[in-house]
């Protein structure tokens, strides 16, 4: 989320909640607790897509697992069938 997109769903959640509550202070209290959960939520989903896409980078398959087949053909070309004779 950048900035700007920021400070708008910030003055529309300050302009919601002072509909509600008459304290000024209360309202920057609540308005400072809900901001900073939205922050960490974008925080570690952010975190989380990184740790995803560093593992399928950094993926290794253990020495005594079997590769598949089709490991060991070039990408882009099917099976070759030896024909009987």
């Amino acid at each position: 989320m950048d900035k700007a997109t920021h400070q708008h769903l910030r003055f529309d959640l300050e302009q919601d909640i002072s509909r509600v509550l008459d304290d000024e202070h209360l309202v920057r209290q609540v308005l400072d607790l809900v901001m900073r959960r939205v922050v960490q939520g974008q925080a570690a989903e952010a975190v989380r897509r990184q740790r995803i896409n560093r593992d399928f980078k950094t993926f290794r398959r253990g020495r005594s697992v079997t590769p598949p087949a089709w490991a060991f053909r070039e990408p882009g070309t099917s099976p070759q069938v030896e024909p009987l004779r």
